[in-house]
């Protein structure tokens, strides 16, 4: 019993000199409360954008950083070059460690404005993981980086919400915070992470992440198969309805045409008969 009074007697203070020399107790560190749907999108022949709310519980005074970025991919872009007055095409430039689409948002924008090795979300963090091929200097590559992203966010495939988040509600220690987010039409199947970034005074304390899956279903799912390991089915499919469509076309040209020529030999002979 001595033993155990002498243990409590101890931690307490431990405990009580950690928290007057200024260390206190341990930061909000817990995994956050972050919901994410839908997390399962289907694209079909008549898909468009997709709407994907999110909620996060985060404790009063935190800020939040909230991304949705999909696979790392390889993509070949052609550089322009200005010779004299005219823009040419110059060489094929690989792009590697791209993700196919980014999506943020965040309570404070001037987080997403932020750059280091600590920041994990932002153009920054992709210009830090993205290489291209190439001989580039560090000015040449920036200003590559900065049209890069200008090309992808006219493609819908970038973007950094500048007003996707509202509180909805707050108990006593926590805010329930909502943000809506829209994922193009032209997204490809594959997976995606959206990722929670709790932060207070700059550094990340929490994060969660939440996978979301992209799959392709009827027509366009059955054209892909096809495609990958039916090839002679699809080529003959292919042949077959590029055919059918070119008679079909000829059907109905043909048959405004003749509409055409009889209005012509009525109007010639009512003519006449006057």
């Amino acid at each position: 019993m001595k033993l155990a009074c002498r243990i409590i007697a101890s931690f307490f203070m431990i405990f009580s000199g950690c928290c007057l020399g200024g260390g206190g107790p341990p930061l909000w560190a817990a995994s956050p409360d972050f919901t994410v749907k839908p997390d399962f999108i289907r694209i079909g022949a008549f898909h468009e954008a997709t709407e994907v709310s999110f909620r996060a519980k985060i404790p009063h005074g935190f800020d939040l950083v909230v991304d949705v970025q999909g696979e790392a991919v390889e993509e070949e872009l052609v550089r322009k070059v200005r010779h004299w007055d005219m823009w040419m095409n110059g060489e094929d430039i690989l792009v590697k460690g791209a993700p196919c689409l980014y999506v943020a948002a965040s309570s404070d924008p001037e987080l997403l404005l932020r750059a280091g090795p600590e920041i994990t979300w932002g153009y920054g963090a992709i210009e830090r993981r993205v290489s291209f091929s190439g001989e580039m200097n560090t000015q040449q590559r920036g200003k590559f980086f900065r049209d890069f992203c200008l090309l992808k966010e006219r493609r819908h495939l970038y973007r950094i919400e500048k007003e996707a988040l509202v509180p909805i509600g707050s108990s006593r220690e926590k805010v329930l915070v909502q943000g809506f987010f829209k994922l193009p039409a032209n997204m490809v199947p594959g997976s995606y992470d959206a990722t929670l970034s709790v932060v207070e005074d700059g550094r990340v304390i929490s994060r969660k992440t939440v996978p979301i899956s992209a799959v392709m279903v009827g027509l366009p799912s059955l054209i892909a198969l096809l495609s990958k390991k039916y090839s002679l089915l699809y080529g003959c499919v292919a042949v077959c309805t590029a055919l059918l469509a070119g008679l079909f076309a000829g059907f109905i040209f043909e048959r405004l045409g003749i509409k055409k020529k009889k209005g012509r030999v009525l109007n010639g002979t009512s003519g006449s008969c006057r």
